[in-house]
């Protein structure tokens, strides 16, 4: 069973969460779902820092079987993490820059997501970014800005924050503009929400993974 929920506040979202939680605990009882299963969701934590920008990029790939695709990333969040010294292209945010938020076009190509960088990656903590989209369905055509984030990681920095993914920006093409935004907009985060969960998939962190990760080096301690 999946749930896919849109929010217009912080109040709603508490309200969905806790709604949530009262119809799996019905689908448990009804015996509709395994009494011992949990809520999977998108955390923070399931992913190490290269796994966790590589997913974000992989948003912007493949998706023209959804319906979309893919103009440009327009705005992203990142920060060091500050285990160690930063490479030179982004040496100026050592000890200076907690958070990062920059807004621009075509910043997939930029040090924090372009592939080209993947050996810096590691080094950083990517939490968020607004990507555009053209994007075609039987309900309507158009174009949209759809942001994917952890919201308020920056300030935070809590690891337990789940991912959220919203439509920002919507316009319809001409002839289309009778359709019901609503119902484009929930046709958009269905589409999105099915690549997403597959793309957590390929590069979540499995629990292997984090017992390796958090085997000590050589000589520490």
């Amino acid at each position: 069973i999946r749930f896919i929920l849109t929010n217009t506040a912080e109040e709603t979202k508490d309200l969905n969460r806790r709604f949530v939680q009262r119809l799996t605990q019905h689908f448990k009882e009804n015996g509709d779902v395994d009494r011992e299963s949990e809520i999977e969701t998108i955390l923070f934590s399931g992913f190490d820092n290269e796994g966790r920008i590589a997913f974000f990029r992989s948003l912007t790939r493949g998706v023209d079987s959804a319906g979309f695709e893919f103009v440009g990333v327009t705005d992203y969040g990142v920060c060091p993490e500050g285990r160690g010294p930063l490479p030179p292209e982004v040496k100026w945010m050592e000890g200076h820059v907690k958070g990062l938020r920059i807004n621009g076009v075509a910043l997939q190509e930029t040090v924090f997501m372009s592939e080209h960088y993947r050996a810096y990656h590691k080094l950083f903590l990517f939490y968020g970014m607004e990507a555009k989209f053209r994007f075609d369905n039987p309900i309507a055509k158009g174009t949209c800005s759809i942001v994917f984030e952890f919201p308020d990681f920056a300030s935070k920095k809590d690891r337990s924050i789940e991912l959220e993914v919203n439509i920002s920006g919507l316009a319809l093409d001409p002839g289309h503009s009778p359709v019901n935004r609503n119902v484009v907009k929930e046709e958009l985060l269905r589409r999105i929400n099915d690549c997403k969960l597959s793309r957590f998939e390929k590069y979540r962190l499995r629990p292997e993974d984090a017992s390796v990760a958090e085997v000590p080096a050589a000589g520490s301690g």
